[in-house]
């Protein structure tokens, strides 16, 4: 690379923000000194809010605000992507979050064919914790601290179930941390995915609408504390 400075233009632009679902709005909440915060709503947190709650700054396992930005009424659409519909609508919001915006920005630039391979992208985002993040970090991160921190054992008391009374059922949703499957005589709407998981042996990948044989450990509650997951069909 020459370290001599070069013209660049900048061509296009996309985005999605809080209360503005394009840069244009963006500017214009901008310039009309308009906050896009709000308190969080009844159901986004795990707990009450009010009893995260603390106004003094640094308070152990606590915020200081109740209120936040989130990005709303926001339905990702993989038209003219060259993506599979089913996989794109699998991934995390905050893909989607990136594509939708970088793909306003190629439509806005105009671009033709020899122009783009003279183009380079810039991307910025911030769009943390996803539900689907949140999933992931508990799943990760909390059997270790359960196990580490608090002396606790790896699966939440409940049903064991084996080889001999595996739960059968079609997946209707999968994530790498997250899974929920319609069952027979029970159904578990949570599937846990801990990192000892054996998502099956033969490398196949549990999609929605394949069935698969589910072995673990079920609570009470509904959820399942997976051991195994093998894809039957």
């Amino acid at each position: 690379m020459s370290g001599k400075p070069e013209p660049i233009a900048i061509v296009g632009a996309g985005g999605i923000f809080p209360d503005a679902p394009t840069p244009d709005r963006f500017w214009e909440n901008l310039e009309a000194r308009r906050c896009a915060s709000k308190d969080v709503p009844a159901g986004r947190w795990p707990i009450d809010p009010r009893a995260a709650f603390d106004p003094v700054k640094g308070a152990a396992d606590k915020v200081y605000s109740l209120k936040a930005c989130f990005v709303e009424g926001f339905r990702f659409d993989p038209a003219g992507l060259a993506l599979d519909r089913a996989w794109a609508d699998s991934l995390d919001p905050a893909f989607h979050f990136a594509l939708h915006a970088a793909r306003a920005a190629l439509a806005e630039s105009r671009l033709s064919g020899a122009e783009r391979e003279r183009t380079g992208v810039v991307i910025g985002q911030l769009a943390l914790p996803t539900d689907a993040a949140s999933a992931w970090a508990r799943e990760l991160l909390r059997p270790g601290f359960e196990r580490e921190a608090l002396g606790l054992s790896g699966h939440r008391g409940g049903e064991r179930l084996n080889a001999a009374n595996t739960t059968h059922g079609a997946v209707s949703y999968f994530h790498r941390y997250d899974m929920q499957v319609r069952t027979g005589p029970k159904s578990y709407r949570n599937v846990h995915l801990h990192p000892g998981t054996v998502i099956d042996p033969r490398g196949a990948t549990p999609a929605a609408g394949t069935v698969v044989d589910v072995s673990g450990v079920g609570a009470a509650d509904g959820s399942l504390d997976a051991d195994t997951i093998t894809v039957v069909r």
